[in-house]
């Protein structure tokens, strides 16, 4: 029951629901819970039902409102929206030509160019009047009740003149993965839920997915339905003050002064330069801290700060003289997907592999990237010999994230039968499972791979063309087989000699004595990685302590669900599975319990680049290796790096570390820095 309430008391809270959403939305730095707020915001909300007759314009509540359009409006710009002059990343020199010598001595403005869309919004008398996309420059389209759900938007500000503000509409990045990871996640459900009756081709429709951030941005703005904008996670910077009714801003960085006092979001990378070496370093700075953002750039913007000097160098026919965008080397490009293969993963479970037309990323190569499952396929209407885009972030593996809206291709045809065995597939959505697990040749060999990798048993020069051509010369076809192994029939294989024999079994003779946890890891049991299997090595000391375990104890261990506490109970209690743990332990194999791994600090405060294709771990594994030892990894090189790790297929961080003088180190000089 709704208790007595003033005029004034309604006007009260609606200005303090107001300064919530401003210190969260514009500050990040919310002030009370989100629970206080939203017990703050349902009292608004209750108020205005019993008082309608009482409700503004900018009460946070009206933010999401006004009808679905049958169209949108045209919206005609009343001061063109010019497109910036580019400089790519490795033409910097040209900054010289095409802004500094023609400015000398001027001051020059440098802040993220940020990957959205470009808004333009109108504010009147203090209050929120119009919002337009750029469009062409001359026109774009009204989406102002679109724009209204941006919390980062302020319906009204303090300046009461007519003034014109620009903004980039964005999807923060972690937004977009929770959408897509949602979207993905609903679909699964909703085809589990219907089993052979599922519309695969309407629940695609339904539960499509965003390509990326870029496209989710100018998708969700430009959604006729107000409503269906309110549920995408869109934010907005400001940053430019293109038109002020009393003429009062006469700089760059009075015009961020102004955004500021009006409770615009703005971004806290702008700094103020006067030279070519200050902008260089400034460039340096931006490169380095790009992979940190939560929402994504492609560039850096360089104007001149002083309004009159801009004034004289004026303009041309598509873009500012006084302005420049500096260009970030690309992280996305578009590529036809040209063959789709179903390698088999050690579980049983075939997970597609788009080969695409070869493009180049950051100086990498790339021909193939993961499709991950049917349910990723179908929400992001990836096809055979359609367009893709392809991405690859900083050093972050390749990923096919979406099909080109439009792009022509036909429907990917998923096996009926196991690619390694030919058994009969069966389907566990979103996965096509081979149950042949014992059998299967593709399944063992990733098991004894799997075994002998870096983060379980660490066998140095156990590669899957070893296992391979150790289980062609009928040498390994069980993992007990791996330590029956003789130096002189090893010496038989391809590439064999004498030394290699000799590392390779003193690598497995080493394995005998491991850590409990890491033999846990190492049998690869199903949804068993290093956190789980750390979890039941603190929990069960040794191998007899464990397969007594019961369901309901196994479902005891932090962070094991009845998924999991079903798959480890099932796995110990197969005799097959015991038979195979009894046989190492008698050809020696002697998990040692420790309550902790050691951690040094031979890396205190050096800071790594990671590039390239790495052989003896995963890029998160020597992440972890070098944090574990005080070191620090960031995305690109700068003069400040100490090392960079290189693998194979190195690209253009090994350039640039050489011109940097910057150390390089092979997996092998790294790993004996380490030990």
């Amino acid at each position: 029951m709704l208790k007595e309430v003033s005029l004034l008391d309604y006007m009260v809270l609606v200005e303090k629901v107001k300064a919530y959403d401003y210190r969260y939305y514009t500050l990040d730095k919310p002030v009370i819970s989100d629970k206080e707020y939203d017990k703050h915001y349902a009292s608004l909300r209750e108020i205005e039902e019993q008082y309608p007759e009482w409700i503004l314009s900018d009460s946070p509540t009206q933010r999401v409102g006004g009808d679905k359009l049958p169209f949108f409006e045209t919206f005609v710009h009343p001061r063109p929206l010019l497109s910036q002059d580019k400089v790519q990343f490795d033409e910097v020199e040209e900054l010289k030509t095409k802004l500094l010598d023609k400015t000398e001595g001027e001051e020059y403005t440098m802040e993220w160019k940020y990957d959205g869309l470009t808004i333009d919004l109108h504010y009147n008398e203090g209050h929120l009047v119009s919002g337009a996309t750029r469009g062409n420059g001359i026109e774009g389209e009204l989406v102002t009740e679109q724009l209204k759900t941006i919390k980062s938007i302020p319906l009204t500000i303090a300046y009461k003149g007519k003034v014109e503000v620009q903004a980039e509409a964005y999807l923060t990045i972690d937004g977009f993965e929770r959408y897509n990871e949602q979207q993905i996640e609903r679909l699964n459900e909703e085809v589990n839920l219907l089993g052979e009756n599922a519309n695969l081709k309407r629940l695609q429709e339904k539960y499509k997915t965003i390509a990326n951030t870029r496209n989710g941005a100018a998708g969700s703005v430009r959604q006729l339905d107000p409503k269906e904008t309110a549920k995408r996670p869109l934010d907005a910077y400001f940053y430019n003050v293109r038109f002020i009714e009393d003429d009062s801003i006469r700089k760059q960085t009075e015009a961020r002064e102004f955004l500021i006092e009006n409770g615009f979001k703005v971004t806290k990378d702008f700094y103020v330069v006067k030279t070519y070496e200050e902008i260089l370093e400034k460039l340096e700075y931006f490169e380095e801290h790009r992979s940190e953002l939560n929402f994504d750039v492609d560039g850096v913007i360089i104007s001149v700060n002083d309004f009159a000097a801009r004034e004289k160098l004026g303009y041309t026919s598509k873009h500012p003289k006084y302005s420049i965008a500096y260009k970030f080397e690309a992280v996305e490009d578009i590529t036809p997907l040209i063959e789709v293969t179903w390698p088999v993963g050690r579980t049983g479970r075939h997970t597609p592999l788009g080969w695409i037309e070869p493009v180049e990323i950051g100086g990498t190569r790339i021909a193939k990237a993961t499709l991950n499952n049917l349910a990723y396929i179908l929400a992001n209407n990836i096809t055979l010999e359609g367009k893709v885009y392809i991405k690859r972030a900083g050093d972050v593996i390749p990923n096919i994230s979406g099909g080109v809206e439009g792009s022509e291709g036909t429907a990917i045809i998923p096996p009926t039968h196991c690619t390694s065995c030919g058994s009969k597939l069966e389907t566990e959505w979103p996965f096509l499972v081979c149950k042949n697990h014992d059998k299967c040749p593709a399944q063992q060999i990733q098991k004894w791979i799997y075994y002998g990798s870096r983060a379980a048993m660490n066998i140095t020069g156990f590669s899957k063309a070893t296992a391979e051509k150790l289980n062609d010369a009928g040498l390994l076809n069980s993992l007990p087989d791996l330590y029956k192994l003789q130096k002189e029939d090893v010496m038989m294989l391809e590439g064999f000699g004498e030394k290699s024999s000799q590392n390779l079994l003193d690598a497995i003779k080493k394995t005998k004595k491991c850590e409990w946890h890491r033999f846990l890891m190492a049998l690869g049991i199903n949804t068993t990685g290093t956190g789980t299997a750390k979890r039941i090595a603190k929990t069960y000391s040794n191998w007899d302590e464990f397969k007594l375990a019961t369901y309901e104890e196994l479902l005891s261990i932090e962070d094991v669900g009845p998924k999991t506490a079903k798959v480890l109970y099932e796995w110990i209690n197969d005799p097959l599975n015991q038979a195979l743990v009894e046989e190492l332990f008698s050809l020696g194999v002697t998990p040692i319990h420790t309550d902790s791994e050691p951690k040094g600090s031979g890396l205190e405060g050096k800071k790594f680049v990671i590039t390239g294709k790495l052989e003896q771990g995963s890029r998160d594994y020597y992440k972890k290796l070098i944090e574990d030892n005080g070191g620090k990894v960031s995305g690109s090189i700068s003069k400040n790096t100490d090392y960079l790790l290189a693998g194979s297929e190195a690209g253009s961080k090994l350039a640039k570390a050489k011109a940097l003088e910057v150390e390089i180190l092979t997996e092998e000089e790294f790993l004996s820095k380490i030990n």
